[in-house]
């Protein structure tokens, strides 16, 4: 019983293993090379270098009519002229190309769409109405678990604008003294607005709220590090008028992480938890 079983459970954990991948942000994403409407093949792969919108749809999806347009308006016109960025569009419905060129006129996305993409939902371990966002390096950086509406697309067009400004490579990591340091601590020595500064729930699930009063500026700098040192999220964050500031974190697997915030010279760095 024991020879037939162990050959089993190893093929089994192999198999999850496998179809884990590029399922989290930090993950590498999954290649995959698909045909678009009106002819010739979208490969992720030869996309390197650049950041990579991706919007899962149904060719007939009543929520993905709806929010197709926000897409368009809230990504492909801000990003379409920056030579580093690519949006693809990906059917999961399987349609034929009648029923794409559909979703691409009722919708008015003017980018790239492609055909007989199903497959996508098992290897991201997502469904249709969904934004994924990939960087420079084919690393997962945003992945949505709701609809693509208006607020799911401004929180993409922040790690978007993010990536794009720093090029892939800044900032990837934290300084390893640094890391150590804060790891410990949770502090850092630039850290002068601590006490007035409180961030919660901690543990997060959805939203980190940063309380921002003590901060001059009204954008912030926003960004987490996981255990490793590794970027987790970038991103440029407006107050609220309740001078709070709101950090999206349902992407994030859980775990420990490090936080840092910056604005006009001013800087607080802490660890919170994320539980899901």
């Amino acid at each position: 019983m024991q020879k037939t079983f162990k050959p089993f459970l190893l093929l089994f954990c192999l198999s999850i293993s496998f179809f884990s991948i590029g399922q989290n942000v930090g993950d590498p994403a999954p290649n995959f090379s698909l045909e678009k409407l009106g002819g010739g093949q979208f490969t992720l792969s030869s996309q390197e270098g650049k950041v990579v919108f991706i919007f899962l749809f149904g060719y007939s999806c009543p929520h993905c009519l709806a929010n197709g347009p926000n897409t368009q308006s809230g990504i492909y016109e801000v990003f379409a002229g920056d030579p580093d960025f690519v949006a693809v569009g990906v059917d999961t419905w399987d349609g034929n190309e009648a029923g794409v060129e559909s979703f691409k006129s009722s919708t008015g996305v003017g980018y790239q769409l492609c055909l007989k993409g199903s497959g996508l939902e098992d290897s991201y371990n997502s469904t249709y109405d969904r934004i994924i966002v990939v960087d420079q390096n084919g690393i997962i950086q945003y992945k949505a678990t709701a609809n693509a509406t208006a607020s799911v697309v401004n929180q993409a067009k922040s790690v978007i604008e993010s990536l794009l400004a720093e090029g892939g490579d800044d900032d990837d990591k934290m300084d390893d003294d640094m890391m150590k340091e804060n790891m410990i601590t949770g502090l850092s020595d630039t850290d002068n607005y601590q006490s007035a500064t409180e961030i919660f729930p901690n543990p997060a699930r959805d939203v980190l709220n940063i309380e921002a009063s003590s901060f001059e500026g009204n954008e912030l700098d926003v960004r987490i590090f996981d255990t490793t040192g590794k970027k987790a999220f970038k991103g440029k964050i407006r107050k609220l008028e309740s001078d709070f500031v709101q950090v999206p974190v349902e992407q994030l697997r859980n775990g420990l992480y490090i936080l840092q915030v910056e604005s006009t010279g001013q800087k607080i760095t802490r660890k919170f938890l994320v539980m899901k």
